[in-house]
């Protein structure tokens, strides 16, 4: 009798103890989401799934769509949220990189308490406070600005362009990334709109800056010896390739085509055993490329002229098969 006591009034308790629990009210975000985050000082995503992960992704998901982004895999959401929980920059910073495939990417996502509801369906809410993240946005922005600004300065009208266009070029990916991020920081607060207004122009500037390196991009080939006149061709072509314009003189760089022919006799034969050199030099005559190679003996009864047309033929196809790789290689591609 005892025993079955017991047993009621545990059956009981565990009602009590379960009615508790399912009567627990729900997050205020739940049933008055505008007091609980102010449309003016928020924005906010919501979602529903079968997970508090599903939830969250949903409601992560519909931010994503006021920024114009695209969310990507769930894997890659999952595990963005697990950084973005911790709450350090560090990881917040990787959470963006994972979650949204987009360069501008949003900060500050947070996510409210999860509401589990009676009938398993699990909800959550994330949100971004407008004043906190437009001051992350507004020091991304500048610090991109910042780096347009000292790559403009140091490489706008650099009398090395090969040198010049590759950082210039990155002055335009932090200018393409500022424009972005501030207008994401407008879209977050309407009045940043006069602070950010002459942002467009960034691009442009550095498009030109781009443009007139690339309008420095002149050569003038020079070689020492005229039998091997025909290696010249090969050379201005290779550099033609990688976006350089020929010019007779006066050239930005001069690539300069060095043939140390090392005649000799021998018996009834004249010998050539010729070595190319190639250097391609600035201005202030620093190297920017170059290439080298020492070619077997060539032999001919009657000259050295002779040897030389004989070998020479067989010394330009191997010239024009390995001097645009080395080329290519050391400028790093222009085009």
């Amino acid at each position: 009798m005892i025993y079955k006591k017991l047993q009621i009034n545990f059956f009981l308790f565990f009602v009590f103890c379960a009615g508790f629990v399912f009567a627990q009210e729900a997050p205020r975000w739940v049933t008055r989401q505008a007091m609980a985050y102010p449309p003016d000082q928020y924005l906010t995503g919501t979602g529903e799934g079968r997970s508090e992960e599903e939830a969250r992704m949903r409601a992560l998901a519909q931010i994503s769509r006021f920024f114009q982004t695209t969310v990507d895999d769930t894997q890659n959401m999952l595990y963005s949220y697990n950084q973005t929980i911790t709450g350090t920059a560090e990881n917040t910073a990787v959470s963006q990189r994972s979650v949204v495939s987009s360069e501008a990417d949003f900060f500050g996502v947070r996510f409210a308490e999860t509401y589990f509801e009676k009938g398993g369906a699990v909800r959550a809410l994330a949100y971004i406070n407008r004043e906190e993240a437009l001051e992350v946005y507004d020091m991304r922005t500048a610090a991109c600005l910042t780096k347009v600004n000292e790559l403009l300065k140091r490489y706008d009208n650099n009398p090395h362009p090969l040198a010049a266009i590759p950082r210039l070029r990155e002055a335009r990916e932090s200018a393409v990334l500022a424009e972005k991020l501030a207008g994401i920081a407008v879209l977050i607060n309407s009045g940043a709109a006069e602070h950010y207004r002459g942002i467009t122009a960034i691009v442009p500037r550095v498009d030109a800056a781009i443009d007139a390196a690339k309008a420095r991009l002149t050569a003038s080939v020079t070689i020492n010896d005229e039998r091997f006149r025909s290696l010249a061709h090969g050379a201005a072509t290779a550099v033609k390739n990688e976006g350089l314009a020929i010019i007779e003189k006066g050239g930005v760089y001069t690539l300069e085509i060095t043939v140390t022919p090392n005649e000799s006799k021998a018996a009834n034969n004249y010998i050539i055993q010729p070595e190319v050199a190639v250097i391609l030099k600035a201005q202030d005559g620093s190297p920017v490329a170059s290439w080298r190679k020492a070619y077997d003996p060539f032999r001919h009864p009657q000259s050295t002229d002779e040897a030389v047309k004989r070998g020479l033929r067989n010394i330009e196809q191997n010239f024009n098969a390995e001097f645009p790789l080395e080329l290519h290689k050391a400028l790093g591609g222009l085009q």
